[in-house]
């Protein structure tokens, strides 16, 4: 218990200590483009999710071993250092592709799933659901690279009014979020080992994620709350609250015109 509750202060003390030279910036040059999918091979081959042999000339994963990143947007952490940059940590959303529908996502294609929730997911419109994919980390930088990308996920989702989140997810990674955004994610199939480590099938209904965020976390420990309410200040800011609804904005002691501090995520 005493270990569970240090690891939330710290979790807490991060949150609050934020990187001032770190940004994040939804990829549109094809400089940061090569280099996230750079990162992207090179953690997952250090970590013996892929072989040296799925890489290409390039240093990139290559399309017959990731035919995913023809169709998805990428999401990276750079530091800066006067006029230099490194990207040190990526991630993307895989959006479908063509007439693939919900095929297009690998949970979907490559996970067994409940068939109950497989049925929900293919009544939804495949335009409004993305795969969260592709999470990589340069080795030795802070976890708050990683909730950095998150957050850019998530607030790029709620501003272009995604439904649903579907996630290949490491164990880790889902408590955290699970924590956060408790009811409005699901763990949909069971645990398995795919891409050379165990992950659990999951999904996160986005628009719901917002209240459950929001809600009353009385029933949580007085630890688990202080650290409930950092997640919720770091993952709102930056959220313009035209996209809060008025239940939200009272429970916050918003107002509709209220900026909240300034944009998470740039477009570079």
């Amino acid at each position: 218990m005493i270990r569970k509750i240090s690891r939330m202060l710290a979790y807490r003390r991060l949150l609050r200590s934020g990187h001032p030279n770190l940004k994040v910036l939804r990829v549109t040059k094809q400089t940061h483009l090569h280099q996230a999918k750079r990162l992207h091979a090179e953690v997952y081959l250090e970590n013996g999710y892929i072989e040296p042999g799925h890489i290409d000339a390039n240093g990139t994963i290559s399309v017959e071993h990731d035919p995913y990143q023809s169709h998805a947007t990428y999401f990276v952490v750079v530091e800066m250092n006067g006029s230099e940059e490194q990207i040190v940590a990526t991630a993307r959303q895989i959006h479908p592709k063509g007439k693939k529908g919900h095929a297009s996502f690998p949970t979907m294609e490559k996970l067994k799933l409940e068939n109950n929730v497989r049925k929900a997911i293919e009544s939804l419109d495949p335009m409004q659901c993305v795969e969260i994919s592709a999470l990589a980390k340069r080795k030795g930088y802070s976890s708050f690279a990683s909730f950095l990308i998150y957050r850019a996920l998530w607030q790029h989702s709620v501003r272009a009014q995604h439904q649903l989140w579907l996630m290949a997810c490491d164990a880790i990674y889902y408590n955290r979020l699970k924590f956060l955004f408790r009811d409005a994610l699901m763990q949909i199939g069971e645990e398995t080992f795919y891409m050379g480590s165990r992950v659990i099938p999951a999904a996160l209904e986005v628009d719901r994620s917002l209240d459950i965020m929001i809600s009353n976390s009385r029933s949580l420990n007085p630890a688990q709350r202080l650290l409930h309410r950092e997640y919720i200040r770091f993952f709102l800011e930056g959220l313009p609250t035209k996209y809060l609804k008025p239940h939200h904005l009272r429970a916050l002691n918003y107002s509709r015109g209220d900026e909240v501090l300034r944009d998470a995520v740039d477009e570079a």
